[in-house]
């Protein structure tokens, strides 16, 4: 499941990308970068079903390499074929640093609240410890990633704009 979370990142990159490539006129090249990463995917497939230490998280890591080929190629497509490309650095790297400082916060406050509560509550069902760690890290994460997406300017105005009312909300969060 590890190794499908990180593909769906890039699923979504790649159904992006697909997107403003076909939105340019470029339908054509989104049918040669689709069956290159499935060629990926059955190849890697292949090898990596066979190998016994690998086994079934092959096909996870195929999935993994296929999006990823299929971002790449798309990216370079973008770069390349459309005029003012957008800068995905520029677009991905705060946003990126964000979701990785909320990650390790969720990892850090579970740990943490885990430890903090299972002894005293030793006692009461499992459930119950395990759900107070949960939503309490989910809760610090949710904090830590809306002051980091502010405090790093993350969210833009033209961001907030997109949403319904995203200029009552700017303003109240102090986005310019």
């Amino acid at each position: 499941m590890a190794w499908m979370g990180i593909a769906a990142f890039f699923l979504c990159f790649f159904q992006a990308t697909n997107c403003v490539l076909q939105a340019y006129g470029f339908q054509r090249y989104t049918l040669y970068t689709l069956p290159i990463g499935g060629l990926v995917k059955i190849v890697l497939n292949w090898i990596l079903l066979g190998i016994p230490g690998i086994n079934i998280y092959g096909a996870a890591i195929s999935t993994l390499a296929c999006y990823v080929v299929i971002c790449v190629i798309n990216v370079v497509l973008v770069k390349r074929k459309i005029p003012d490309s957008p800068s995905f650095r520029k677009i991905l790297l705060r946003p990126a640093l964000c979701t990785a400082v909320m990650g390790l916060t969720a990892w850090a406050c579970y740990g943490l609240i885990s430890h903090l509560v299972f002894a005293p509550l030793a006692d009461m069902p499992a459930r119950l410890p395990i759900a107070i760690a949960l939503f309490g890290s989910i809760g610090a994460a949710m904090v830590i990633y809306l002051v980091l997406i502010i405090a790093l300017r993350a969210l833009t105005l033209e961001d907030m704009q997109m949403l319904p009312k995203g200029e009552k909300l700017a303003k109240i969060l102090r986005i310019s």
